[in-house]
């Protein structure tokens, strides 16, 4: 299974807003749901919690699901839209 990310839309008390998400929380060999891509942004308060998968892709008012794009040796996170117009023009040059 692909990995999928998502950024989170409004601020919770589980995170701040702008955090890219990913599904790795695994239990038995299933992805269960989505935990920061790094460790800097998990709440100091609640550390390794994650948001079951179901909660995240079915809320697109509290998380838009973004694509990882590279440059090099930078990834930056984008929506579907301009992730495609940023694969376009890296293509295109």
């Amino acid at each position: 299974m692909a990995n999928k990310f998502y950024r989170t839309t409004k601020a919770s008390f589980l995170w701040d807003e702008g955090i890219i998400i990913e599904n790795s929380a695994v239990s038995g060999g299933k992805v269960i749901g989505y935990k920061p891509v790094d460790n800097v942004f998990e709440n100091k308060y609640v550390p390794c919690e994650y948001v079951s998968s179901e909660i995240v892709e079915n809320n697109p008012e509290w998380f838009e699901e973004v694509y990882p794009v590279s440059f090099l040796t930078k990834t930056v996170y984008k929506g579907i839209d301009e992730a495609k117009e940023s694969i376009k023009k890296m293509y295109r040059s």
